[in-house]
């Protein structure tokens, strides 16, 4: 073989080891860009997999809290009745007391009667009220303990989900620097190559 086909036959040997060497790092940059593209398809299907489980857990929420809200609302009303009731409690004894004889007086027998059979009377009505108010105000209190039970739940989800946005987007972002070093040192030792 003569130099010239020798030369001819390098040179179309160092080119094929070139275009092998360009078509490698292409086919590369093509395989590290699909996967980029796929772990960002993944964050964005684990972000909106995230986003759909705070929005299932806010309409729980909101189901539990539309049903509550009627007896929220009578809260205010029962509030008032308890309060109207017990001072007309304070005021019935206090005025009841006031009319009943003391040490050493002298009353009427009737009078007495009449007193004593009128403080029980408002005794009988303030139990049959306290009844009623001690009634309505267990089942709101078990309601407001379930709604506050709720509200913690709901707490520490949001703050679980905030945790593992965060905790995603650092890993997101490790793994996009690795990536982008992967590439530049693949592209240097072609280079040097």
């Amino acid at each position: 073989m003569t130099l010239a086909v020798k030369c001819c036959h390098f040179c179309y040997y160092f080119f094929f080891v070139c275009l092998l060497t360009f078509l490698l790092f292409f086919y590369q940059k093509d395989l590290c860009d699909a996967w980029i593209t796929t772990l960002s398809m993944r964050k964005s299907v684990a972000l909106k997999r995230l986003q759909l489980q705070l929005f299932r857990n806010n309409w729980k929420l909101m189901t539990v809290l539309k049903g509550q809200m009627p007896y929220l609302e009578e809260w205010s009303s029962l509030e008032m009745e308890y309060a109207d009731s017990i001072s007309g409690i304070v005021e019935a004894l206090t005025a009841t007391i006031l009319c009943l004889p003391v040490d050493g007086a002298k009353a009427d027998i009737q009078d007495v009667k009449n007193a004593v059979g009128s403080a029980i009377d408002i005794m009988q009505t303030i139990g049959s009220s306290i009844c009623s108010l001690l009634a309505k105000l267990s089942g709101t209190s078990i309601l407001v303990s379930d709604l506050a039970r709720i509200a913690t739940q709901e707490r520490s989800l949001m703050d679980q989900s905030r945790e593992l946005l965060s905790a995603l987007a650092s890993m997101h972002v490790k793994y996009c620097s690795l990536q982008g070093q992967r590439v530049q040192t693949t592209h240097r030792r072609l280079k040097h190559s």
